[in-house]
């Protein structure tokens, strides 16, 4: 039973060690890179989280099926279309367009959908694929999903420092309960297809807030 302990602590352990090498890397990067443009932002950041987002190809060597999409009904369809409108009336009641987008361009679409499918990749393609398959599974919600859910909110209380208090703080809410629900699809679709295609669609949402 110790032995069982450790080694699953181990997996912990390993799973933070590669989580801060790669956002301390991210943050590098993007000082050096802000440092010589300003201008471009949005897409520096979706380059950076794409970095970051590598480590999730390792999957693709262990299994071939993250590409796969299994199990998804009119059920999960709703849940989707519930989680988007929970963001849209976030930004609706609470925002004054503190994200500062101005109307949708090329640029930010790809901003947008480099950063889905980056984030996905580490969070969902690796965070929680890694520690489902070390550890054993006896809830509702995996262990990965709720390490991967740790620690994406944990990258995301920097709302606070750009968004205001309440905002900042159900923002941060939503984030969890996105993560929660990609997790979800994760595991039950067996890939990220639906992971990244609602990451994307919550993205998107944010362009959709009061002048």
């Amino acid at each position: 039973m110790k032995l069982i302990k450790e080694k699953q602590t181990k997996i912990y352990t390993n799973v933070l060690l590669v989580f801060f090498a790669v956002f301390s890397l991210m943050a590098l990067i993007h000082i050096v890179l802000n440092h010589f443009d300003t201008t471009s932002i949005g897409i520096l950041k979706g380059f950076i989280v794409l970095t970051g987002g590598l480590v999730g190809l390792y999957v693709f060597v262990k299994q071939k099926n993250l590409l796969k999409i299994e199990k998804v009904n009119v059920s999960d369809i709703f849940i989707i279309v519930f989680l988007l409108g929970l963001f849209v009336i976030n930004n609706l009641i609470f925002d004054t367009n503190s994200f500062g987008y101005k109307g949708i361009s090329f640029l930010l679409l790809l901003d947008f959908t480099i950063i889905s499918i980056g984030e996905e990749l580490f969070y969902r393609g690796f965070v929680q694929t890694y520690i489902n398959e070390n550890t054993i599974n006896k809830k509702m919600i995996s262990n990965g999903n709720i390490f991967a859910t740790i620690l994406m909110t944990l990258t995301h209380i920097g709302f606070f420092s750009v968004l205001s208090p309440l905002f900042a703080t159900t923002s941060l809410l939503l984030v969890i309960i996105f993560s929660l629900t990609a997790g979800y699809f994760r595991d039950k679709t067996k890939g990220i297809i639906i992971p990244v295609i609602v990451h994307l669609l919550v993205n998107l949402s944010h362009l959709y807030i009061p002048n």
